[in-house]
């Protein structure tokens, strides 16, 4: 081979080179522009939207999880569950460490009614991630009472609002600043009576800034307005109003929590 023929066919090795990178640019920025698209879609409840452009990520990167992630999140905000299974179990295979995955697979397990499968998933996940307060906050919505339950009395009290207690120790023993747990605490121990365990809760709440760090847990909250205590009458009264958003129960709705226990 001459020395121009050489040279011919190393210009064509280095053109073709610069065409593979130039095209690799471009799926690189269709990818991250369906990957933003999709997100913002998801956002805002534009599911077929959002679907379309998560699929779109899949064609483009069908070895990344986040696709197929995405994809499952989007079916399951549709309650589409077969098909949110479907894709966070491939999305699941292909990163079996992602904690988030994993999440979002109990998740789904829990809004379709299979909560001992739930269950199953969260303790699986917190033997690798037992300091996730996500995990740990998942575990205890397991136990909460419904959000449309009213401040039982003391003798209302039930082992699973015991349990529910402790799950959310659990949580601000990792994350002691989160005052939606906090006072979410302060209510299961309402319901068990233990109304100066309760106001101790409350007082950590108090001394809390004035605007609170966000929630680790994907709450946000604003201040307790009035915390009081009666001590008349040898019995001790809680009042706490609040409003969180969002948040479960009495307490997403703003409302009054009061609890008696004789003393």
């Amino acid at each position: 081979m001459t020395r121009r023929a050489r040279l011919g066919v190393f210009l064509a090795g280095l053109l073709a080179s610069i065409a593979g990178c130039q095209k690799k640019e471009v799926r690189t920025e269709d990818l991250f522009q369906a990957q933003a698209l999709g997100l913002g879609y998801l956002e805002t409840a534009q599911l077929p939207q959002a679907e379309a452009q998560f699929k779109k990520v899949i064609d483009l990167a069908p070895k990344d999880p986040l696709g197929y992630a995405n994809l499952g999140v989007t079916y399951l905000r549709g309650s589409h569950f077969d098909e949110a299974e479907k894709q966070l179990k491939r999305a699941r295979e292909l990163d079996p460490s992602n904690v988030d995955v994993g999440l979002m697979i109990a998740k789904l397990y829990q809004a379709s009614g299979r909560a001992a499968e739930a269950r199953s998933t969260l303790e699986q996940l917190k033997q690798s991630a037992s300091r996730n307060p996500h995990v740990l906050y998942a575990l205890a919505e397991l136990d909460a009472p419904p959000d449309n339950a009213t401040a039982p009395t003391p003798t209302a009290a039930t082992p699973t609002d015991a349990r529910y207690a402790t799950e959310l120790r659990d949580v601000l023993a990792v994350s002691p600043a989160n005052i939606a747990v906090r006072l979410e605490l302060a209510s299961a121990m309402v319901r068990q009576g233990q109304a100066d365990s309760a106001v101790h809760q409350l007082e950590e709440v108090r001394r809390a800034s004035a605007e609170p760090p966000n929630c680790d847990c994907g709450q946000t909250s604003s201040l307790v307005s009035t915390i009081t205590m009666d001590t008349s009458n040898n019995t001790n009264v809680v009042t706490v109003m609040a409003t969180l958003a969002p948040g479960r129960g009495s307490q997403a709705n703003g409302a009054n929590m009061i609890a008696a226990s004789g003393g």
